[in-house]
């Protein structure tokens, strides 16, 4: 059951004259709002670091508590809260969005300290459209950037070019990853399933780019899309997906000061 899309206020941006052969869009989540599902948002978060059941066995190891093993494994430095924070509320988002697919990856949980960077694409997902390949499964990949402080001009553009780049040249590889970190988390169903992505000339399917800005609401402005192309002139559906939170530093604060 999803525990935020519906909450968001949507308003298709058409007035810049920009991006028209795709969609851009600005969702906005104000305190009240974002205060009613914190709670459920602090829950996704967690399980995207650690799965609980392995928390409990690790806590019990070291005889420890379950929150004195997450704390240790939770990033504490600012610029990597923000980033994560970002990632896992749009995966939230967009897995809830549209036609629902589904991201069951948990990149965040390939690290080996908690400030360590994460390489390749934030995040992918798909929607098969049955049990044999289809001309219709979808294939989604999205580039995220979180900036809670404003100021900076060129975040869309960044998206932006992050997910193009993602659709040329990581493509292959992220499939590769995200097959072994399904297998990892004991989705052997669903990474065999994702072969059918490998092959796109013997199995035709469709793609999804969204490039996501997560942003502080007070501080965005609308000039920030005009670095944005007149047409992207790709044979893909590309989305730009602006989510504005009123006093995002505040909320990224709280979600990982009391994430339990």
């Amino acid at each position: 059951m999803g525990y935020i899309a519906d909450k968001i206020s949507w308003q298709q941006e058409t007035s810049t004259g920009k991006f028209l052969d795709g969609e851009i869009w600005i969702g906005q989540i104000d305190n009240n709002t974002f205060a009613s599902i914190a709670d459920k948002h602090g829950d996704a978060l967690v399980t995207c670091y650690i799965d609980r059941q392995h928390l409990a066995s690790i806590a019990a190891a070291n005889n420890k508590t379950e929150n004195e093993i997450l704390k240790s494994m939770l990033p504490n430095k600012p610029n990597m809260r923000s980033g994560d924070f970002g990632e896992i509320l749009s995966r939230s988002v967009l897995q809830e969005w549209k036609d629902a697919p589904t991201f069951p990856a948990n990149r965040w949980r390939n690290r080996s300290t908690p400030n360590e960077m994460i390489q390749g694409t934030d995040l992918v997902g798909y929607l098969f459209k049955g049990n044999e390949p289809h001309k219709d499964d979808l294939l989604v990949f999205c580039e995220v950037k979180t900036r809670e402080n404003g100021g900076d001009k060129d975040v869309v553009r960044i998206a932006y070019e992050g997910a193009v780049l993602d659709n040329t040249t990581r493509l292959v590889n992220s499939l590769v990853f995200l097959q072994y970190s399904l297998l990892r988390d004991g989705l052997g169903d669903e990474a065999k399933k994702l072969a059918r992505f490998s092959d796109p000339y013997s199995h035709p399917y469709q793609k999804r780019i969204a490039a996501c800005v997560v942003h502080e609401t007070n501080k965005w402005k609308t000039e920030y899309l005009d670095v944005l192309p007149d047409r992207h002139e790709l044979p893909e559906e590309f989305f730009v997906i602006i989510i504005q939170l009123e006093e995002l530093a505040k909320w990224i604060d709280h979600i990982y000061e009391n994430a339990q």
